[in-house]
């Protein structure tokens, strides 16, 4: 069969070579067409639950909501875990599902979460006004856009913003615009509280008095004397400050009418407190675009950002419009820096294979590298893969290996090329005798990466598409060794003279003598062997753990949580601290900032914060290249943390990188379980004083509870039922004076604006003083019925699964490892006594440990199946171990050579072991195989390993080196993810190849003596 496929392919040549420009040109076509994103799409199995109960406080929610919540939370199918915070007036429920779970199962689960939250809603307290649930939590913006200016108005950047908005959404492909931050002014009308005293009226008469002179009630029609009616209706609304300044809102006893302006003043302002957005620290609306999935974000980004540009040109000079974030840029800067690795692994190989063998094999293999990738874009269009972070992984990770089928298979026919026979018998027979050879190598890396198909839930939706990559380009590959390689070795290939057959001859006279002598010395080669690779064990086993690096993106991320809950000015003044330090670096092009609200989310790794009083959120772009000082993010964001812990104490405060997937929390920490807030609180002091006084370990924080003081009105029921007074009167009116009320809208110019009405009132004087009106109409102070008391409440009190728990978590200093940090915490914890009723749980997060596993056992499964298909075809344990044999070298080697390199072992570092197996493997197989095949040709055991090691040294070499070489420029990259996987590919292929060429044949001629 495979004589009549090559004689096929090399006399239909012509019509080959125009089926191969064919697949080039589709697949530029396709590669072109392929959606294009920055990370796979991913179902996280996760939702957040929020009940709003106005007037309860955080131990009310805690015991009438939260634990309701919980306990119906818990019954859902897949549950995992749970985390809540009770808070005064809210409660908030984060649900995690089991990882394994796949789309349909997840979806499943987030049905019936939202039936239990229907069905409970009867058994919480009446003052839950609502229960929301909201299962997408990890949608991310392709477009950031800052509307800014220093001296433009609230409403003028919201309108602005607003037609930004309408022009964004009428590009194809965009699923929905978001405005944030578009706080529109207000009509104030702050009453004077002593004024309103000496008056009968309250403040809900004036809120009424507003909101009625606002109505607009239909009127009906009226009949015409020709029996034609027509509607009638009337002015209503206030279209002007002046209309509401002059509402008549009572009189004086001497019959005086009182204007509202008479005892209030009416302006327009910015509404109190409201959370907004700064861009270099000048007061922005943020506008966030989101594409639809699956689409070409690259290719919508040109479209995009010309829109952008021509709504900036008809902009007045005052108002500017800045990218903070564009998807689109980052997806092109990773597919360049991907074209740029293949080209050069492209050129590499040409060298390798040149200066190895000659310039017309070099063609001949670098030849297959482009082809195989072209038709891997093809397969990739019909099982709709994508281009996007994982995608160019798999890519970059085959890309040495592409050539290998070709080296072996050109190699061969070369070979009886030399020997003087016809060229299209060399073709045929020097593809034929390899052809099984190079299958098994194949489909032993096939299988390798097989096995991560058995992946589930999120591991598998983040994964997949490595294995789908990877098996579509090494089985394109081969057929293209097989099929395509022999044409081109027919039209390239001549005998080689031998001046150039002496350029190999270095390697072949080194290694024959290398193999005579441990032929002669059998014993002490092995002990040699087995003494290397207990080294590299021992240097192994210092290795450090860290599951997914950052990536080397020049962002900071800097995260604020102000210690003062409430304390929304505090907030503002902990932002503007961090943005003066930003400001100071060189290296900073620009910044944007949340001052209570987040940022909104622009990668799949960073979460969105949501809006709190406590919470700021910046992120820096910084050029590492403008100041000279740091080679690295990791780097600057060091620098950074310590600027800011010099600097300010009274707020936690962490500056990070953008990673790969969503923080989880500090990975330094432990949790503290009980019922009893004052025992935890002592034994959190404890715990984070240890974990502060470990060196190396920065950003120390708790959640222990605390409380605030209060002033409680405690009213006498006796005396407000002489009086005439209810309570909810009273506290709705207290809450009128003190927190202000929407009375009604107001349109001016034609833009809106909410009335708020709210008094004058400012400390305990004023507050006691008041007077509030009762059903008599008479008018009572609030100390003639009341006494104020100063007394605590609790602040937000925290769950996991139901359990109250205090966090307490700490982050690595630069050139630290968290995991170490962890075991020397852990370990410290032990010296010490922990109260009775308190739980220390130092349990480090499943997550990690479900990764590595799942990528453990994929692993082990390889191995497994691939060993039943070597079985298959060489029918003895003993050479089945012989040919896995190079393997605890090339494991140990490679992990050693990460250590030494100063990087930790993490998940890519675990991909590159699996695709070391397929690598190693194969050439083992090829090796054996030949030795069985020269047996059979009549040589003895000894002869047939020596001449198998001699004959097969230069396609083991060259495909060896082809991959070795290919990866330098990963390794040279600079990317703490690729750059780890690199080195230990390129060390555990440079030992295996060594063992693999001395060791096996030395082995095989023991074990078959």
């Amino acid at each position: 069969m495979i004589k009549k496929i090559v004689e096929l392919s090399i006399k239909q040549k012509g019509l080959l070579i125009t089926l191969l420009c064919m697949i080039i040109v589709i697949g530029g076509v396709y590669y072109v067409e392929l959606p294009k994103a920055s990370f796979p799409k991913v179902t996280i199995p996760s939702a957040a639950v929020t009940a709003i109960a106005p007037g309860l406080t955080s131990e009310e929610i805690e015991k009438e909501v939260t634990k309701k919540l919980e306990n119906a939370i818990m019954d859902i199918t897949g549950f995992k875990e749970s985390s809540s915070s009770s808070m005064n007036n809210a409660s908030a429920v984060v649900i995690r599902l089991k990882n394994s779970l796949s789309d349909e199962e997840v979806n499943s689960s987030f049905i019936e979460l939202r039936q239990k939250m229907e069905a409970i809603k009867s058994e919480l307290p009446a003052t839950v006004s609502s229960i929301t649930v909201n299962t997408d939590l990890v949608g991310s913006a392709s477009l950031i856009l800052a509307v800014s200016s220093d001296n433009a108005s609230n409403d003028e950047l919201s309108e602005r913003a607003i037609e930004l908005q309408d022009k964004l959404k009428q590009i194809e492909g965009v699923s929905k615009v978001r405005v944030l931050g578009n706080n529109s002014s207000e009509i104030s009308i702050v009453v004077n509280s002593a004024k309103l005293n000496q008056t009968n009226l309250s403040l809900t008469d004036i809120v009424q008095k507003i909101s009625a002179n606002n109505s607009i009630t239909p009127i009906g029609s009226v009949l015409l004397e020709d029996d034609n009616s027509i509607s009638v209706n009337t002015s209503g609304r206030y279209s002007s400050m002046e209309q509401i300044e002059n509402i008549i809102i009572g009189s004086t006893d001497q019959d005086t009418l009182i204007k509202l302006k008479d005892i209030a003043n009416i302006a327009y302002k910015d509404a109190d407190d409201s959370p907004y957005y700064l861009f270099n620290g000048t007061k922005s609306v943020t506008v966030a675009l989101y594409f639809h999935e699956g689409l070409n974000v690259v290719s919508l980004g040109d479209e995009t950002r010309q829109t952008v540009e021509d709504f900036k040109a008809k902009l007045p000079e005052t108002i500017q419009v800045n990218e903070v974030y564009f998807q689109s840029d980052d997806v092109k800067f990773d597919i360049d820096n991907f074209v740029i690795n293949l080209l050069e692994a492209v050129v590499i190989v040409m060298v390798i294979v040149m200066v190895g063998m000659n310039l017309r094999n070099g063609i001949v293999v670098a030849l297959a590298i482009p082809l195989s990738i072209f038709a891997s874009f093809i397969v990739m269009k019909f099982l709709g893969e994508e281009i996007h972070f994982m995608s160019l992984t798999a890519l970059i990770m085959v890309l040495g290996m592409l050539g290998d089928s070709s080296i072996v298979v050109s190699d061969n026919i070369q070979t009886y090329i030399d020997s003087g026979i016809d060229r299209l018998e060399a073709c045929i027979k020097g593809t034929k005798e390899v052809a099984v050879a190079v299958l098994l190598s194949m489909i032993t890396a096939v299988m390798t990466f097989a096995s991560m198909l058995t992946l589930s839930g999120v591991n598998r939706q983040v994964i997949i598409a490595i294995p789908i990559v990877i098996i579509s380009c090494l089985v394109l590959s081969f057929i293209i060794a097989i099929f395509v390689t022999p044409m081109f070795c027919y039209i390239f290939l001549r005998p080689v003279n031998e001046s150039k057959k002496k350029k190999g001859g270095i390697s072949l006279r080194m290694y024959s003598v290398v193999s005579e002598y441990t032929f002669r010395h059998k014993r002490q080669t092995i002990f040699v062997a087995i003494g290397i690779t207990v080294l590299f064990g021992i240097i192994m086993t210092n290795s450090t753990m860290d599951i997914m690096p950052k990536i080397n993106k020049e962002y900071a991320l800097i995260d604020i949580q102000n210690y003062q809950e409430d304390n929304f000015k505090q907030t503002e003044k902990l932002v503007s601290n961090v943005q003066d330090i930003i400001n100071e670096q060189p290296e900073t092009i620009s910044y944007y900032s949340g001052v209570g609200i987040g940022i909104p989310s622009y990668s799949f790794a960073v979460s969105e914060k949501g809006a709190s009083d406590s919470t700021g959120d910046v992120v820096v772009k910084i050029d590492l290249k403008k100041g000279g000082r740091f080679k690295t993010t990791a780097e600057i964001v060091a620098f950074l943390q310590k600027e800011i812990n010099v600097s300010i104490s009274d707020a936690h405060v962490v500056v990070n990188q953008i990673g790969i997937i969503p923080d989880t929390g500090a990975p330094i920490g432990v949790n503290i379980y009980g019922d009893d807030m004052a025992l935890m609180n002592d034994a959190t002091s404890q715990i984070s004083s240890i974990l502060d006084g470990i060196e190396g370990v920065t950003s120390v924080s708790s959640d222990s509870y605390y409380s605030t003081n209060e002033y409680f009105i405690n009213m006498n029921d006796s005396k407000m039922n002489s009086m005439g007074l209810l309570k909810s009167s009273v506290q709705s009116e207290l809450n009128i004076a003190v927190s202000g009320r929407t009375a009604a809208i107001s349109y001016d110019n034609g833009k809106k604006y909410n009335i708020n009405v709210k008094s004058d009132i400012s400390g305990l004087d004023a507050l006691e003083n008041y007077k509030v009106k009762s059903s008599t109409g008479a008018k009572y102070m609030m100390k003639q019925f009341a006494d104020f008391d100063l007394s605590t409440r609790m602040n937000t009190i925290k769950h996991i699964n139901g359990q109250r728990v205090i966090t307490i978590g700490g982050y690595a200093q630069y050139g630290y490892n968290a995991g170490e940090l962890q075991s020397k915490f852990v370990k410290a914890i032990k010296n010490i006594e922990i109260p009775e009723g308190v739980i220390v749980d130092t349990t480090p997060s499943e997550d990690a440990a479900e990764a590595m596993g799942a990528m453990g056992m994929a692993g082990f499964l390889s191995i497994v199946v691939i060993f039943f298909i070597l079985y298959l075809q060489f029918k003895s344990i003993k050479q089945l171990l012989l040919i896995f044999s190079s393997l605890p070298i090339g494991v140990t080697s490679g992990m050693a050579a990460v250590y030494l390199s100063g990087y930790d072992l993490s998940f890519f570092v675990m991909l590159g072991i699996i695709s070391m197996l397929g690598i190693v493997l194969a050439n083992a197989i090829v090796l054996v195989d030949y030795i069985n095949t020269e047996r059979k040709n009549g040589l003895s055991t000894s002869e047939a390993c020596q001449s198998a090691g001699i004959k097969r040294l230069r396609p083991i070499l060259m495909s060896t080196l082809t991959t070795i070489m290919g990866l330098i420029p990963l390794a040279m990259s600079g990317q703490v993810l690729f750059v780890p996987l690199a080195i230990l590919l390129m060390a555990a292929l440079t030992s295996c190849m060594i063992f693999n060429l001395v060791m096996v044949p030395l082995l095989y001629s023991i074990i078959e003596k």
